[in-house]
């Protein structure tokens, strides 16, 4: 997930984290992947690490996320800053509102400056809310009935909570693959974010990702 730029390293006041033989990845590069304005341990936890090989490198990494929850917002407070993403689909087309809902076209000319950027808050390893850019307008996941449906709320992402389950409808999972991402709804599993083939057509959900007539593949950058 590319939602937190690494730094350059931990400061003198860094913990020691002392690398167990054998394991992958080592500590050292866990710790020096520094959250802009978090601590080292917060960015370790932070850092979206892969490819353990023991049960015992797994559990070691959660008793590490654990304690950098506390260690990053032990007054509840979120531990990264809300940032602004550019999002498009792998067959270039943007996102833009038209009458309160999210489009996906080409955007030439003048109307390029419609585009719309996302509002990225993370809120687990590689989850997050996603919300317009500066329109307090939420991507939530809403099911009723057999229809599942992606709808925008007027809701600040900034009161939402994990720990809510009211707000778990506009928790979306990254996925990445190569330099393309995938977000995948928490609160309906197999459902992810997509784009229809054809231009200005709004943004909705699929649970059959490999269809042809749907998109699910998304560049993600920070603006």
């Amino acid at each position: 997930m590319r939602v937190c730029k690494a730094g350059s390293g931990p400061s003198s006041s860094s913990p020691q984290v002392i690398r167990k033989q054998g394991a992958a990845p080592p500590w050292e590069v866990l710790v020096a992947q520094v959250l802009p304005g978090a601590s080292p341990l917060c960015a370790a936890a932070w850092s979206g690490a892969r490819g353990w090989k023991t049960s015992e490198d797994r559990g070691i990494y959660q008793a590490l996320s654990r304690a950098a929850e506390t260690a990053c917002h032990p007054l509840g407070k979120r531990p990264c800053k809300m940032q602004a993403f550019r999002i498009w689909d792998i067959n270039q087309k943007t996102f833009y509102l038209r009458n309160n809902q999210l489009i996906a076209g080409y955007l030439q000319g003048s109307n390029t400056k419609l585009e719309e950027k996302l509002d990225v808050v993370p809120i687990e390893p590689h989850a997050v809310f996603l919300g317009i850019h500066g329109a307090k307008l939420c991507l939530a996941c809403v099911k009723s009935g057999d229809e599942t449906k992606l709808q925008l709320e007027a809701v600040n992402i900034t009161d939402l909570s994990k720990h809510k389950d009211q707000d778990k409808r506009f928790t979306f999972i990254l996925s990445d693959s190569g330099p393309t991402t995938s977000f995948e709804s928490a609160a309906c599993p197999g459902w992810f974010l997509c784009t229809a083939l054809e231009a200005d057509r709004p943004v909705s959900l699929t649970n059959t990702p490999q269809e042809a007539m749907t998109v699910t593949k998304f560049y993600f950058q920070k603006d």
